[in-house]
């Protein structure tokens, strides 16, 4: 079980990693001719807390490789699940107009935080 949730996580990490570095290019050498200023920088946003996220996810997965824990895979979903909600709503914001999104992204940033200080109660513990 251990080693599915590890593979999953890895494909999340690589799949937002090339997403965010892709984006963020696009951001940096053309998106201003398609898209508003204020649309590019949602991207940008975007881009960046999804390849700072895609590291860390990594970093869960490579750690449950070595270490199966609930409190990793917690982080690492976490992660994965507010990354998908935080960027795609700020995406969904630039790309769409979908005004309604920018209400998800909230919810996505809480579940980044709260990713966090679940990697921080990680290092409580006795046993990871």
């Amino acid at each position: 079980m251990g080693k599915s949730f590890m593979r999953l996580f890895l494909v999340f990490a690589g799949v937002f990693g090339a997403l965010a570095v892709g984006l963020g290019a696009w951001a940096a050498h053309g998106l201003d001719t398609l898209l508003t200023d204020k649309a590019v920088a949602w991207v940008d946003t975007a881009s960046r807390y999804m390849l700072i996220h895609a590291v860390a996810i990594f970093g869960c997965a490579i750690a449950l490789r070595h270490q199966t824990t609930r409190i990793l895979r917690v982080a690492a979903a976490l992660f994965s699940f507010g990354t998908l909600v935080f960027c795609g709503s700020l995406l969904a914001l630039a790309f769409l107009d979908f005004r309604a999104a920018g209400a998800a992204a909230p919810v996505g940033g809480l579940c980044l935080i709260i990713g966090w200080i679940t990697v921080a109660l990680a290092g409580f513990k006795r046993k990871l």
